[in-house]
């Protein structure tokens, strides 16, 4: 057992003393995370909306990270305003773990008759911790028992918290979208053992269009959403490219992730995964599972991540931001101006 905490531990100090350690939080479904995405979706379905997303990331090896998310949305079209608030933990097997909780304020403002324009400002109280309750050392061991004894190592426990503003723009129509976010506006210090390490900031553009293939007055929708998501940490950078197909009540989605545009040290382009998605739609209710097929350096080891997602709405109009999960409304937009 020794060898892998040994591992493990290597991991840890590679990522808390690299780049990597100011990499957020990804969904691969990030369509069905929106608020996460950028805070300019909170109302954009011109009602209600709560989601849940669950992440397991790389179950099959040391480094396996579990996140959990809940975002609730509304929009109150009398003030033309939405308020949202994202909960979300993300953890790795008692060793690190980051907890936060948003509150996000948007306002619509209407361009024409079917199209809009929608800011948004989100404030974000975070939690850090860092500890070695999963680790085992050798001097734990007793022969005939296992691991029982405590260990003499010492090691530094941290633990910081902190506000992190953010701020985001989507421009969207019945059946297309824009959007701009930029996170960690203030750059906090995210450092858990006393240093100075300030969070870069992070951009992302993202859009998409929906084709609608329905007939006239057909109620099941048949339609095919290509869409993108691109987003910049110091000198990280990613790309997400890709489409879902809808065939009511069933949705299909494939992506790309990764940044072929760049080379690894190695001189080979920088590639992640592939995304496969598969949901269903009943009533209100929407569920979508996805598998990450890594396609990275990583694939030796089968680094693979699964991920489930389940979203409710209520109380829509016939304004919506295109999504898996949203109808294309009939009546035309009619934004009040």
């Amino acid at each position: 057992m020794l060898p892998k905490y040994t591992r493990l531990l290597t991991f840890l100090l590679a990522l808390f003393c690299s780049p990597l350690a100011a990499q957020d939080l990804q969904f691969s479904q990030f369509y069905a995370s929106p608020l996460y995405l950028n805070p300019a979706f909170a109302g954009s379905t011109q009602g209600g909306r709560v989601s849940l997303n669950y992440r397991n990331q790389w179950p099959s090896t040391d480094a396996n990270f579990v996140s959990y998310a809940g975002a609730f949305d509304y929009h109150f079209a009398d003030v033309r305003s939405s308020i949202g608030a994202i909960v979300k933990v993300d953890e790795m097997a008692g060793v690190y773990k980051n907890t936060d909780f948003s509150l996000i304020y948007s306002y619509l403002i209407p361009i024409s008759d079917n199209i809009a324009i929608q800011p948004a400002l989100q404030g974000t109280y975070v939690l850090r911790t860092l500890g070695y309750e999963g680790l085992t050392f050798g001097d734990m061991f007793v022969p005939g028992f296992g691991f029982i004894d405590p260990t003499a190592e010492e090691f530094p426990r941290g633990r910081v918290n902190y506000l992190d503003i953010s701020t985001g723009a989507l421009l969207f129509g019945t059946d297309f979208w824009f959007g701009a976010s930029v996170h960690h506006l203030n750059r906090p210090n995210e450092s858990t053992l006393g240093g100075l390490a300030a969070l870069p900031m992070k951009i992302s553009l993202h859009g998409g269009y929906r084709f609608n293939f329905s007939a006239p007055y057909e109620q099941r929708e048949k339609s095919l959403t290509p869409n993108f998501m691109y987003k910049r940490q110091g000198t990280f950078q990613q790309l997400n490219v890709g489409a879902y197909a809808t065939l009511e009540p069933l949705t299909f989605g494939l992506w790309y992730r990764g940044f072929p545009l760049t080379q690894t040290t190695e001189g080979f382009p920088i590639h992640d995964a592939m995304v496969l998605m598969a949901g269903v739609k009943f009533g209100d209710w929407n569920f979508g599972y996805s598998f990450d097929w890594a396609i990275s350096e990583l694939a030796s080891i089968n680094a693979n991540s699964h991920e489930i997602s389940l979203t409710y709405t209520f109380g829509s109009s016939d304004v919506t931001c295109p999504n898996p999960w949203t109808k294309r409304r009939r009546g035309g937009v009619g934004f009040r101006r």
